[in-house]
């Protein structure tokens, strides 16, 4: 097992230079202070023989009190070189900890002014003891075994989250402000699939510009709806296989430029692309790495309105005649007269002739021979 401490953190992350720099001078201060000559050798005068007198008695005391200044020595130059490498330490701003085998992070505090941690290609399974790095921006996590994303709420300045090839199940926990985020391929237990917490998402819709949740099995994506300002969304090779519930979240985007979901049942509907791009915002730029112009568009939006209008007249019922506004006209009735007109008149005869010219004229009829 592989940890982060400050003595790992040092000697992964301390300046060869730097360091050869520090072991020099601790060296010349040694020398010097071993070329000094002590006081009593000093203040010692006279002969040879009252020089070899004087060692008997004061040769031990020389000795002990120069094994006391060199430990004192030691210990404060060992405490200004603790201090120096805490100083150091703390103006790293890049922590390039990858490959390097780490299985859990015990303390990272003596880094806390850092702005970028590369951490993937290790075997991390746990995010904890990252709230001392209040100053980062960039977090690398990439192909660890981690399982669930903690400890990262308290981490306000962090702008990008990659995550992809671990073994999260769910995107929970996300510091607000957070800009992009990247959990592709995670590795799950066989039927799993990636579970968006719909909070999650809601503390970052202000915030959030890029969504990568490629290759996770997900048969739906209707928490994406609440990332208003999403502009990229990859979402390809999962199992989305609705038109209209890929329509109605892709309505909410309305600010979304790039769109990318080549590999899901649903690109195989023959209608996917006119559907996708209607749906979408205008703003649309790029749909499966093809890209939409706003002559296509227009061709689809008039060609939607024609089908619809079409459909709309061929669903409509044959309209009834109108009786608003005018009169029943009453059925024609014929004059009396023509009661007894027949339909296919006769000619007359003589005697016919007669009789209805007596009729005409008011006076009686002619007798009958």
């Amino acid at each position: 097992m592989v940890g982060v401490n400050r003595e790992t953190l040092w000697a992964w992350l301390g300046h060869p230079d730097a360091v050869r720099g520090k072991r020099d001078a601790k060296a010349n201060r040694r020398r010097r202070r071993r070329g000094k000559r002590s006081p009593a050798s000093e203040a010692a005068g006279g002969s040879e023989e009252d020089k070899g007198e004087e060692e008997g008695d004061d040769g031990e005391r020389e000795m002990l009190e120069e094994d006391g200044e060199a430990q004192q020595g030691e210990e404060s130059e060992d405490e200004e070189e603790r201090k120096w490498r805490d100083s150091y330490l703390a103006r790293v701003t890049h922590l390039h900890l990858q490959n390097k085998g780490i299985t859990h992070l015990e303390d990272v505090g003596a880094c806390g002014g850092a702005l970028v941690a590369y951490l993937q290609h290790n075997h991390l399974t746990r995010l904890i003891n990252l709230r001392h790095l209040r100053h980062l921006q960039e977090l690398y996590l990439q192909d660890n075994d981690i399982t669930r994303l903690e400890g990262l709420r308290e981490l306000c300045n962090l702008r990008r989250l990659l995550v992809s090839g671990n073994r999260v199940g769910v995107v929970e926990g996300l510091p607000r402000g957070l800009t992009e985020l990247h959990v592709q391929d995670q590795r799950l237990p066989l039927g799993d699939a990636l579970i968006l917490d719909p909070h999650a998402l809601a503390a970052v819709q202000d915030t959030l510009r890029v969504l990568d949740v490629r290759g996770n099995r997900l048969t739906e994506m209707g928490a994406v709806g609440l990332l208003g300002r999403l502009q990229v969304l990859r979402a390809a090779h999962n199992d989305l296989s609705s038109l209209s519930h890929l329509g109605t979240v892709l309505g909410r985007l309305t600010h979304l430029k790039h769109l990318h979901l080549i590999g899901n049942p649903v690109t195989a509907h023959r209608r996917y692309r006119p559907a996708a791009i209607l749906a979408a915002s205008p703003t649309l730029e790029t749909l499966d790495d093809k890209p939409v112009t706003a002559h296509n568009r227009d061709f689809l939006v008039q060609a939607d309105r024609y089908r619809a209008a079409r459909r709309e007249t061929s669903q409509q019922p044959p309209a009834a005649p109108s009786t608003s506004g005018s009169k029943v006209s009453a059925p024609i009735q014929p004059e009396p007269h023509l009661l007894f007109i027949p339909v296919t008149p006769r000619r007359p005869c003589p005697r016919g002739a007669r009789y209805g010219a007596a009729l005409r004229a008011g006076g009686a009829a002619p007798a009958r021979v």
